[in-house]
């Protein structure tokens, strides 16, 4: 039985998760990714990385913005799928990176990009929906 996402990184930080399939629990989750202003999802620099900001549900998102003082402004996010993100977002990065899930809170974790490609069916089932937490 595949866990949850949010499930698996509690599981893993407890130290009986299980990292091939906190992977699966990954590419199979929806995921909320704050939006820059171009509209495109917002990524930060760490030690020569570019990481795109991915949160496991709003009050994830929220601890974000007020860890960044930036808590009492709309952020505008977008519902991507896990393995949109990987195959596709993480590729078209200016540069290494992959995806940072739940920075700010206290179980944040990071998702190294491959060189793997989305297949058509899970681009397809992957489609973004928009949403905006405060």
């Amino acid at each position: 039985m595949l866990l949850s996402l949010s499930r698996g990184i509690e599981a893993l930080y407890g130290g009986w998760g299980d990292g091939r399939q906190l992977v699966d629990q990954f590419r199979a989750a929806t995921l909320l990714c704050p939006l820059a202003p171009d509209g495109e999802p917002m990524a930060g620099e760490l030690g020569g990385l570019l990481w795109l900001y991915a949160f496991t549900d709003e009050p994830a998102l929220a601890r974000f913005a007020r860890a960044r003082g930036e808590g009492g402004r709309r952020w505008d996010f977008a519902r991507i799928g896990g393995d949109l993100l990987l195959d596709v977002a993480v590729p078209r990065l200016d540069g290494p990176g992959g995806v940072a899930v739940d920075v700010g809170g206290p179980r944040p974790l990071a998702f190294p990009g491959t060189a793997a490609t989305a297949t058509t069916t899970r681009t397809a089932r992957t489609a973004a929906t928009a949403g905006a937490v405060r």
